[in-house]
């Protein structure tokens, strides 16, 4: 990722609220315990560059 710089665009990715957890803590370089957060998945990189590769389907 480039420092300071977000692509812009619309992204296709899924996102939910429940991400958001794993995602803030990425950015701040807060490392998660394995029972903290068990739901939450890093989107970070989709919040950043709307093209980075990501879900975009439901499991």
């Amino acid at each position: 990722m480039n420092k300071g710089k977000q692509k812009t665009g619309i992204s296709n990715a899924l996102m939910s609220h429940v991400n958001l957890y794993a995602s803030l803590a990425n950015l701040v370089g807060y490392k998660l315990d394995k029972t903290e957060a068990i739901d939450s998945e890093n989107i970070l990189a989709s919040l950043i560059d709307a093209d980075a590769p990501t879900k975009t389907e439901r499991n």
